[in-house]
């Protein structure tokens, strides 16, 4: 038996047997903000901008939180800019209100209202249940950018 139902005219919800899926479909067909799906247990596995998200450059050197060589196995979801620790744009790829950038050199910079902005950090909220990153830019490029993931963090 196949279950359909869309809620708020915004989500559409699908379920079947074999698990369940949770999309904000556009009217072209993209998959906005997120898509849930059933993972191995049936838990929901949330994947942000499932059409949207960026590939992450190529054109930098990653590092993980011990400092060694690492490589992104996920796309940029969000992007978040900070100057002088203040958080100046914070938007996902799907926001009606994201500002207009431009991608330089695959991503390693973009550039908002006349500002270049430069790749930092890739942060990975939960390898397990969320899928993509949050990009994090500044003034400066780093040396090599850093791959976090939350279990990465020591409070």
């Amino acid at each position: 038996m196949e279950f359909s139902k869309k809620y708020n005219d915004q989500w559409l919800l699908k379920a079947d047997e074999e698990g369940y899926t949770i999309e904000n479909p556009a009217e072209d067909g993209t998959r906005n903000f997120y898509a849930v799906t059933s993972g191995p247990y049936g838990n929901p596995v949330i994947t942000a901008e499932p059409d949207l998200a960026l590939e992450a450059p190529t054109t930098v050197t990653y590092e993980n939180n011990n400092g060694e060589a690492a490589q992104p196995e996920e796309k940029i979801a969000g992007i978040i800019c900070k100057k002088a620790g203040e958080v100046i744009h914070r938007f996902s790829l799907s926001s009606p209100k994201r500002p207009e950038f431009k991608i330089v050199d695959e991503g390693a910079e973009l550039i908002i209202d006349g500002v270049r902005w430069k790749l930092r950090a890739l942060f990975r909220k939960d390898k397990n249940r969320i899928i993509n990153y949050d990009a994090y830019y500044g003034e400066e490029a780093p040396e090599n950018v850093k791959l976090v993931e939350l279990e990465d963090l020591d409070f």
